[in-house]
């Protein structure tokens, strides 16, 4: 079973967390904070080399709605930079902040969507959606997912 796990301010609960993911022999999704990686990088070298997945949640935690693709791209790639620094190249998946996606976004993030606010990309969902709700498609997840 894998659950799907927001990381945004969690870096104290997160090796607690691995902890007792690892004795269930259960997998993971982290979607990450680009400017908490540096800090927490034995953190997230340890949820990779358990074999968790480890997608991008933005690198300040802040809506994409109504950005630019300019705008977009600072906050995805500089995520997916450091992401890769420290675990090598991955495909990764994005959780926008709070559930929102827009057109632009759809356009510009050049990477599977997990969530989605009004239909747009998913169910329903407010600012204080929580990271569970799967994307239509599912094109790169772990083989025995279950999304609750």
């Amino acid at each position: 079973m894998c659950g799907i796990v927001g990381f945004t301010g969690a870096a104290q609960a997160a090796p607690i967390l691995l902890d007792g993911l690892a004795q269930r022999g259960v997998k993971a999704t982290f979607f990450l904070v680009g400017e908490q990686v540096a800090d927490h990088q034995d953190t997230v070298r340890r949820m990779a080399d358990e074999g968790h997945q480890i997608g991008l949640h933005t690198w300040h935690h802040v809506s994409l709605q109504g950005m630019t693709r300019e705008e977009i791209a600072a906050q995805l790639g500089k995520t997916q930079q450091t992401i890769q620094a420290v675990v090598g190249p991955e495909e990764l998946m994005l959780r926008p902040p709070y559930g929102f996606v827009d057109e632009t976004l759809k356009q510009w993030a050049n990477c599977l969507l997990v969530g989605g606010h009004r239909g747009l990309e998913g169910p329903e969902c407010g600012a204080d959606c929580p990271d569970r709700y799967p994307a239509g498609g599912g094109r790169r997840h772990h083989p025995d997912a279950r999304y609750f």
